[in-house]
């Protein structure tokens, strides 16, 4: 049995080796983005992003605990919504959702996403997802996520 527990930077240490997980987990399935950055600076940079979103008033991070060890965890930010439309009038950005391979299977990423829908109490929730991450798609489509009317243009070339 696992247990969900809200964290603030107290807990930031115990994130490490989830967010390790989920850079080498970026590398397999993406590797057609790039070097990555060693382990140590990826932590470091990583570390110092979550710090700041916990400081601000609208970060919700959860970590998923088994067997008096950490086996997942989720951060996420509550954003106003569109300066343009109405609705939605906030949204809960996903940045991070990571359940380590030996504690899949179990129900701990549906429960962060619902944790993480209730914590937040927002109208809508978005997250980015590599493309060929398809493993990643298809947990998010069975809980009902589609894919969203913005895309990403990105340019590596200035004008």
């Amino acid at each position: 049995m696992f247990t969900l527990t809200p964290v603030g930077t107290e807990a930031l240490d115990e994130l490490k080796p989830l967010f390790l997980a989920l850079r080498r987990h970026h590398g397999e399935v993406a590797p057609h983005l790039g070097e990555l950055w060693s382990e140590e600076e990826s932590w470091v940079k990583r570390r110092s992003f979550y710090e700041k979103l916990i400081e601000g008033e609208d970060a919700i991070v959860l970590v998923a605990r088994e067997d008096g060890g950490v086996a997942g965890h989720a951060v996420a930010t509550i954003d106003a919504g569109s300066m343009t439309w109405r609705h939605p009038e906030k949204i809960c950005w996903v940045h991070d959702l990571v359940v380590l391979p030996e504690h899949r299977g179990k129900g701990i990423g549906e429960a962060l996403v619902k944790r993480l829908w209730q914590e937040s109490g927002v109208e809508e929730m978005r997250l980015a997802v590599v493309a060929t991450n398809v493993d990643t798609i298809r947990f998010y489509e069975r809980l009902g996520f589609e894919t969203g009317p913005i895309h990403d243009l990105v340019s590596t070339r200035p004008l």
